[in-house]
């Protein structure tokens, strides 16, 4: 996730977000049963505009399945810098993860 800027402001930093889909789970498999880790999302942001924000939740959460665009309110996130290397090349991305997201009642 490569973004324009960070900010220690969510709102600043995202604005408004909306639900885009459900990209997966991180699983890990304990002798006869498989665990779930993490679930991961995309979603949109009017500030972030053109890029796919990833968003990962914890195993434990019940997996979401809002309506496409659905007004979401991500729960105690945070933004992590990654750092990574690639042969002589290093480059830094952002990890967003929260605790739980949740749909924003809209009023019409």
């Amino acid at each position: 996730m490569a973004l324009k800027f960070v900010v220690p402001n969510m709102q600043k930093t995202f604005g408004t977000l909306e639900f885009g889909d459900f990209l997966g789970e991180r699983t890990r498999r304990d002798g006869e049963r498989t665990r779930i880790i993490s679930r991961r999302y995309g979603l949109f942001s009017d500030v972030q505009v053109g890029d796919e924000i990833v968003v990962t939740l914890p195993g434990d959460v019940r997996k979401k399945a809002f309506p496409f665009q659905a007004k979401v309110r991500l729960v105690n996130p945070k933004i992590t810098a990654v750092g990574k290397v690639s042969g002589s090349n290093a480059h830094r991305e952002f990890a967003l993860s929260a605790d739980d997201m949740v749909e924003v009642e809209v009023n019409a």
